[in-house]
């Protein structure tokens, strides 16, 4: 069973691209900090869920997810 986007964290993200493997390691890095984080890319290219994953993933899981 795949987790819902409201509770997928980074670490249940998977790949075998080294360019998004690498993606994956800065987003852990990401949810750490307390800066925020600015997602640019195409069209469905997944920047949505990777944002709700590195919240859900941070000391602010509890509060909002705010996205635009």
């Amino acid at each position: 069973m795949e987790p819902r986007l409201s509770s997928l964290k980074v670490e249940d993200l998977r790949t075998t691209n080294a360019a998004m493997t690498r993606c994956i390691s800065l987003a852990k890095l990401a949810a750490k900090s307390e800066v925020p984080i600015v997602l640019l890319g195409e069209t469905g290219t997944g920047k949505t869920l990777l944002a709700q994953a590195v919240h859900n993933s941070s000391a602010r899981a509890q509060g909002p997810f705010i996205s635009f």
